[in-house]
């Protein structure tokens, strides 16, 4: 996958195993883990069994149509600068958006345009209605990215995030929400989330679905409060030099 535009400093496309060496250098960050909101499982020290592990489940998830894993690439260089990501993607819907960029990247606006970028593939190509991200308070710089690409400050989710240093345990919800002045696909979704249609059509507003998906407590695990930053379709103003292949 390719997506790029003209007025973008960076451009993406989907992680490798040639990303490997890149992925390790940049990833092995102290200040990565502890910025990631939500679904953050982020190893530190990050080593090459990391990197291979996460771009096998990049591409499992990609081919299942659930989460979108791409690599944020530098134009002119065709250096790797980050990855950037849609995770629980539920067609018609929803999908949380995360990110991190390494530290020699930072600063010059790359990640904006990142965003902006996959926003765009989400709200084209996924049909998705709203994008959402979850950012501690404290992570200015990444509560910067995402007012720059667009999004608005929703709400404030109270000890929901979790930051843990096992990519095996680890914190998972997802929120639907209903359109407003719209109607949703009651049958897709049911499918995908594996709830009767009967349970879904109860909910005639906003429900949150939290799934503990091999998750323990643990004396490493930190719950936090975080923002949630979100972008509705309607409220965002396509790039008209996109492309998408």
């Amino acid at each position: 996958m390719l997506i790029e535009s003209a007025e973008m400093r960076v451009y993406l496309r989907g992680v490798s195993i040639e990303d490997v060496d890149s992925i390790v250098k940049l990833a092995n960050d102290r200040s990565i883990p502890g910025s990631i909101g939500s679904l953050g499982h982020f190893p530190y020290p990050y080593r090459r069994d990391d990197a291979l592990s996460f771009i096998n489940i990049a591409i499992t998830g990609e081919n299942a149509g659930r989460e979108f894993h791409l690599s944020i690439i530098e134009r002119g260089t065709n250096n790797l600068c980050g990855v950037i990501g849609l995770n629980n993607v539920v067609r018609g819907f929803s999908s949380e958006l995360g990110y991190w960029v390494g530290s020699s990247f930072r600063g010059r606006g790359y990640c904006t345009d990142a965003v902006r970028l996959i926003i765009n593939f989400g709200f084209n190509r996924l049909d998705l209605y709203k994008i959402y991200a979850n950012v501690f308070p404290e992570n200015t710089a990444s509560v910067r990215v995402l007012q720059n690409a667009g999004f608005g400050n929703e709400c404030l989710l109270r000890a929901e995030s979790i930051f843990t240093r096992y990519p095996d345990r680890f914190l998972d919800f997802m929120e639907v929400s209903r359109p407003v002045g719209g109607d949703i696909d009651i049958a897709s979704v049911s499918d995908q989330l594996g709830l009767s249609a009967d349970v879904l059509e109860s909910w005639n507003s906003r429900f949150v679905l939290r799934e503990r998906s091999g998750f323990e407590e643990s004396a490493g695990d930190i719950p936090r409060d975080s923002l949630r930053f979100s972008i509705f379709k309607n409220e965002y103003k396509p790039i008209d030099s996109i492309s998408i292949i």
